[in-house]
């Protein structure tokens, strides 16, 4: 960045950062796509619910969200599918103790009085939307702020924190640049979240 464009690329950067991670954008991108996905798919919820049939639908849901949903897309094979289904399961029931979070997640599939397998669906789906994003913010950061020198990364923390200036905690503001660089992509973020959840 030369001195006499600093001022606009630096903008520049923030305004590309900002767009990029931008809750409406973000959900056009993989929420949107995800949920599309999950609705396209279909399954025989008639069937008696055996440990058979919950990897059968399990791992064919991992496999129609890979091939249908966003970003580049995979055609899983039906071990490949199931492995990876067990894999989502066992990290959506992360509260249980190790050795009950795949008796838990069947336990869920056959209970009859909630939604029964779709909401073992539900928690997958969310899982990867999740996954999704957090793959999604990290490129974000890697390729528009830990890509560039740390001058640079300084100027852009300093643009940010006087451009928001009226929403930064006032001992935020008492810091040098140098002090919050490190931390910029998480202010950025908090930052973006919260606009977000205000009205518009």
């Amino acid at each position: 960045m030369t001195n006499s464009t600093n001022s606009c690329e630096v903008n520049a950067i923030i305004n590309e950062i900002f767009e990029l991670l931008d809750a409406d954008y973000i959900h056009k991108i993989i929420d949107g796509p995800i949920e599309e996905a999950v609705e396209s798919f279909e399954f025989d919820s008639k069937a008696p619910m055996t440990f058979q049939i919950f990897f059968k639908i399990t791992g064919d849901f991992i496999a129609h969200i890979y091939r249908f949903g966003p970003g580049v897309r995979k055609i899983l094979s039906e071990t490949q599918a199931r492995s990876e289904a067990l894999s989502i399961i066992e990290k959506c029931y992360y509260h249980c103790s190790d050795d009950i979070r795949l008796d838990t997640a069947y336990l869920d599939a056959t209970d009859n009085e909630t939604t029964g397998i779709e909401y073992v669906l539900e928690q997958m789906a969310n899982y990867i939307k999740n996954n999704v994003r957090k793959t999604h913010v990290e490129w974000v950061f890697t390729t528009r702020l830990r890509c560039l020198d740390w001058k640079d990364q300084c100027s852009i923390t300093e643009a940010f924190m006087n451009r928001e200036k009226p929403f930064i905690p006032s001992d935020l503001l008492d810091c040098h640049p140098d002090q919050l660089t490190h931390d910029l992509d998480d202010l950025m973020e908090l930052f973006i979240d919260t606009n977000s959840k205000l009205p518009k």
